[in-house]
């Protein structure tokens, strides 16, 4: 893995859940202004983030806390537990209110991380940490 993202030869494809497209916007120039290569799929309904993550590999999701899943299918699970069962390993990082108390994370795997929306400026940084830490994931070997 490259040591900065902004080398990177190859887009840096992101999978985005978002509760308002127009944060999603945001998110996409902030992140196009620190020179991120990157490739942004946004998904508004759990149909289309379950099709997001059965058809592309990406290196990293984001999701919005206010994006809530729907219909019976989807039941109990969060974001996290779904794109664990389709792509174990992927980082993930969910975007809480910055009025809320930040979400629990003790029982959630080393590839997630929390990030409230008031701190959108550490999300490159961050990023920086997820690709490293599944590309460190992925040179482990099983013994």
């Amino acid at each position: 893995m490259a040591a900065s993202l902004k080398k990177m030869k190859d887009k840096l494809p992101i999978l985005h859940f978002w509760a308002d497209p127009a944060d999603a916007e945001k998110l996409i120039r902030g992140l196009a202004e620190t020179g991120v290569n990157f490739e942004a799929k946004l998904v508004k309904t759990h149909a289309e983030y379950v099709s997001a993550l059965v058809k592309a590999k990406f290196a990293l999701i984001i999701a919005d806390e206010r994006a809530v899943t729907e219909g019976s299918s989807a039941e109990d699970l969060s974001l996290f537990q779904i794109a664990e069962q389709i792509t174990p390993g992927t980082p993930f990082v969910l975007l809480y209110d910055p009025m809320d108390p930040a979400p629990e994370t003790a029982d959630k795997a080393l590839n997630f991380w929390t990030l409230s929306r008031k701190d959108l400026h550490l999300l490159n940084s961050l990023i920086h940490r997820a690709i490293k830490s599944e590309s460190e994931a992925s040179r482990r070997v099983e013994f």
